[in-house]
C-alpha cells in the first residue's frame, strides 16, 4: 500500500459535489473509495467514514425534504395557503441552508484533519460501512 495524502485530501473534497446534486455527494466519493481503496493507505477507513456521513446526511435533506412536501400539501388541503406559506418556505430555506452548510463545514474541517495527520471526525454517522481501525 501506498501512502498518498493528495487522494485523501481528494475524496475527501469529491464530497463537496453535493453541492450541485445531493446525490453526487455520495456517488463521486464511492466511485473514488471502490477503485482505489486496497492501493493506498487510510483510503478505505477515509472513504467508509466520507460514505457514512454523506449516506446520512443525504436521508435527512430526503427526511426534510418530504416534511416539508407534507407541510406544503397540508396547507394546500386545509385553503389556508396565503396564511401559512410564507412560514413553510421560511422553515424550508432555513433548514436546507443548516443542511448544506452543515455537510460544507465538516468537509473543510476533515480537509485540515487530513493535512495535519489526525482521525476524521464526522457526525451524525450512521454506519452502512462499518469501519476497522
Amino acid at each position: 500500500m501506498k501512502e498518498n495524502r493528495g487522494l485523501l485530501m481528494m475524496i475527501n473534497f469529491s464530497a463537496l459535489s453535493f453541492i450541485l446534486l445531493p446525490f453526487l455527494g455520495v456517488v463521486i466519493p464511492f466511485v473514488i473509495w471502490v477503485s482505489n481503496r486496497k492501493t493506498i493507505k487510510d483510503l478505505d477507513i477515509t472513504g467508509r467514514g466520507i460514505l457514512n456521513f454523506q449516506i446520512t446526511w443525504f436521508t435527512l435533506l430526503v427526511l426534510w425534504l418530504l416534511f416539508i412536501s407534507t407541510k406544503l400539501v397540508s396547507l394546500f388541503q386545509s385553503g389556508s395557503i396565503p396564511s401559512g406559506i410564507s412560514t413553510v418556505i421560511s422553515m424550508q430555506a432555513i433548514g436546507l441552508l443548516f443542511l448544506y452548510f452543515y455537510n460544507f463545514g465538516f468537509v473543510i474541517f476533515n480537509a485540515f484533519r487530513i493535512d495535519i495527520d489526525k482521525e476524521l471526525f464526522y457526525f451524525p454517522s450512521i454506519p452502512f460501512f462499518r469501519i476497522e481501525k
